[in-house]
């Protein structure tokens, strides 16, 4: 997920270098892109070939989870989605700063260490 509309003092917005990395990780696969602003996302040059979700949350996690791999936003939502639909050979993109302070960083121990952070 690309959140747009949710920022506030615990968590920042994703830099645009986050989601290329990690795409660049995955050669030659289609993109989904699920956020809380589809029209916003549509109009990024970083998602001109990906597909955009114009879902409602309970959809877009359902369609989330059904994906075989996941590059996810610092948010409980995509975390969330990335965990419901593990799987064998699945891989989950996470950023490795996941929140605003460097601080709680240091003492934040969800993720999976199978996760790749970047």
């Amino acid at each position: 997920p690309f959140y747009v509309n949710l920022m506030h003092h615990l968590h920042e917005d994703m830099s645009d270098n986050y989601y290329v990395r990690a795409m660049a990780m995955f050669p030659n696969e289609k993109f989904t892109v699920f956020s809380d602003d589809p029209d916003w996302c549509e109009q990024q040059e970083i998602f001109a070939k990906c597909d955009i979700s114009f879902g409602d949350e309970l959809s877009d996690i359902n369609q989330m989870a059904c994906h075989k791999s996941h590059i996810i936003a610092n948010s409980s939502f995509s975390w969330w989605a990335a965990w419901l639909g593990k799987h064998d050979k699945q891989i989950v993109i996470a950023p490795k700063q996941w929140f605003a302070n460097s601080e709680h960083d240091k003492q934040f121990i969800g993720l999976p260490k199978d996760w790749i952070r970047i």
